[in-house]
């Protein structure tokens, strides 16, 4: 279930003290969360910081994982050209949201040729939901039952 190629679109990037930062604060968030019955999940997602499978890993590395979950998004995954199974299957443990966006495969083609920025990505249609897309979501199903 991988992705589309690699595209690069201009987003903002953390420096090393960013991701520091960043990652101290969900783990002080999340301890808090945990010590009043709730979890937090980060949201990896196009055109923010923390959008690619490296980044992802990057994030799970950095927090603790009794205090950092993760929401793994089908779509962005794939708009990414990253593999969503395999996303879903390393963190399986960690996961707590599933964000179910299938993909329509012409419009990101267009979004591609075009350059266009994620914003007019969206406006063109490039999420839909899933089974009108190109993205098959029962490995992803599996998976997740199978880690509970």
């Amino acid at each position: 279930m991988q992705g589309s190629p690699k595209y690069v679109f201009e987003r903002p990037s953390y420096s090393d003290q960013q991701w520091q930062a960043t990652a101290s604060g969900l783990n002080r968030i999340g301890k808090v969360a945990r010590e009043n019955g709730m979890y937090i999940a980060y949201h990896h997602h196009m055109g923010t910081m923390i959008q690619s499978a490296a980044e992802i890993d990057r994030l799970m590395e950095m927090t603790n994982p009794d205090f950092v979950h993760l929401l793994i998004d089908t779509g962005h995954a794939f708009y990414a050209g990253d593999d969503a199974l395999a996303i879903t299957k390393k963190y399986a443990s960690r996961i707590r949201n599933v964000h179910l966006k299938d993909i329509r495969q012409n419009v990101l083609d267009k979004v591609h040729q075009q350059k266009m920025s994620f914003l007019d990505s969206v406006k063109a249609g490039v999420f839909t939901v899933p089974g009108d897309g190109v993205i098959n979501f029962d490995p992803v199903f599996q998976a997740l039952a199978a880690a509970n």
